[in-house]
Order: C-alpha cells, then sequence, then structure tokens
C-alpha cells in the first residue's frame, strides 16, 4: 500500500480527483456515463499535450504518470456509475 501511495503521490492524486469530479459533475448533470467519461478525459490529455508541446517539458515519463492517475479518476466514476 504504502509504495502505491508513493507512486502516486501529491500531483497523481490531483490529477486522479480532478478527473473524477469533472466526469461526476458531466455525469450527474446529463445521465450520460459516455458523454461523462469524455468529457473528463479531454481536459486531462489538453493539459498534458500542452505541458509537452506547448510549455515544452519534455518529461514524457510524467506525463504518462499523470494519464495513468487521470485514467483511474475515470474508472472510480465508471464504477460509481455501475454501483
Amino acid at each position: 500500500m504504502r509504495r502505491i501511495i508513493n507512486w502516486m503521490a501529491t500531483d497523481g492524486l490531483l490529477h486522479f480527483l480532478m478527473c473524477a469530479t469533472i466526469s461526476l459533475a458531466f455525469l450527474n448533470l446529463f445521465g450520460c456515463l459516455w458523454f461523462a467519461l469524455v468529457m473528463g478525459a479531454i481536459p486531462a490529455i489538453a493539459k498534458e499535450v500542452y505541458d509537452v508541446y506547448i510549455q515544452k517539458d519534455n518529461n514524457y515519463k510524467q506525463a504518462g504518470h499523470d494519464l495513468i492517475c487521470d485514467g483511474l479518476g475515470l474508472l472510480l466514476t465508471l464504477i460509481i456509475y455501475l454501483i
């Protein structure tokens, strides 16, 4: 468990929570799971594209870490929807 917490770190937790919050808000507003997941994924992907290509931050490992954390946030939305 400690390894997971260390891997996630604060930045990953923020990505996880923001992606889950955005997608859950759209799910609550519109009731369509796929729309909510897409609307949660668009800002996550756009932020990483901005970081890598606009800011020229060529830390692809960090971008991959952030996208994995975003994906886990979307997975949480899916699990909540199915429950």
